[in-house]
């Protein structure tokens, strides 16, 4: 049961959320390996998802902006960090899904057999989504409250002027937006056996901005925070 259990977490933790539109986070964490020596994070390779929905663009610093902030992140909680990155592709939603069922190979299927800790560990990104998609609103009337003048009687008879509130439907011509979208596997190898020890899919979307430049800074925090807390335990 164990070994189905723990199986079938880690299924879901790399192969989860491939279209999830709004915020949502999946986290599995190798009960075989000891977090308490981790301190240095090598990034290995960075993938990035070519567009497969026509209105999708990749942000053009996506490997840039991806190294600078897991840089910022991990430093913040104390684990040194180094690109040694190999493969900085743009592959195929195929490829990406093969790439975490190889990890999931990977994976100890039962808790008896343990990883030796080390101090080193190697980390691989997929950028399922790391861009924005462009949307055009129709053009449609909106409500809108506004304030008019309008002159009547008050209780003596006399005309006096005074505001009212009305809702009144005002034409909104149609508009192009961009909805900045992130969908980032975080992948952790032992580098001693390759077996996977940490995963973490974050998958978030603003609406009508289209940088992604604070958004992925806060996964990245994200990521760094977990990863600190599993060296707690």
């Amino acid at each position: 049961m164990k070994k189905l259990l723990l199986f079938f977490t880690l299924a879901i933790a790399l192969l989860a959320l491939p279209l999830v539109a709004h915020a949502d986070k999946t986290k599995w964490a190798n009960p075989n390996y000891n977090f308490s020596k981790l301190q240095n994070i090598d990034l290995v390779s960075i993938s990035i998802v070519e567009p497969y929905e026509d209105s999708f663009s990749v942000d053009d610093m996506a490997s840039e902006k991806i190294i600078s902030a897991l840089q910022k992140s991990l430093a913040k909680r104390n684990f040194s960090f180094e690109s040694s990155v190999e493969s900085n592709l743009m592959i195929t939603k195929e490829a990406a899904a093969k790439l975490a069922k190889d990890a999931l190979a990977s994976a100890y299927s039962t808790e008896t057999i343990k990883i030796a800790p080390e101090t080193s560990a190697e980390l691989k990104i997929i950028a399922h989504k790391f861009g924005y998609r462009t949307r055009i609103i129709p053009a449609h009337e909106e409500p809108r409250t506004r304030t008019f003048k309008e002159k009547a009687k008050d209780n003596n008879g006399n005309w006096v002027e005074r505001n009212v509130e009305r809702t009144v439907y005002e034409y909104v011509p149609e508009r192009t937006v961009y909805d900045a979208q992130l969908d980032v596997s975080f992948q952790l190898f032992d580098p001693a056996t390759q077996k996977i020890i940490f995963n973490l899919r974050d998958v978030r979307e603003r609406s009508q901005d289209s940088d992604t430049t604070d958004m992925w800074q806060r996964m990245a925090n994200y990521f760094a925070q977990e990863l600190a807390k599993a060296a707690k335990k």
